[in-house]
């Protein structure tokens, strides 16, 4: 597995986790404040790691978080 998607994985692993555990409208503010990238790629970490069991089947292997 290449490193940028181990990379993609775990942010979005990350961030899925910080926005369950904030209210409801407060992700957006929380993302500036605490993520370097754009709310853009970090919608996009949260769908691959959302989509994760799907890129396992594809590969034919478990992908380490």
């Amino acid at each position: 597995m290449s490193a940028a998607l181990k990379h993609a994985l775990r942010a979005g692993e990350l961030l899925s986790e910080a926005k369950g555990q904030l209210p409801h409208g407060a992700f957006g503010p929380w993302l500036a404040e605490n993520f370097a990238g754009s709310d853009r790629t970090a919608r996009a970490y949260m769908r691959v790691y959302s989509h994760r069991e799907e890129l396992e089947a594809q590969s034919g292997r478990a992908l380490p978080l």
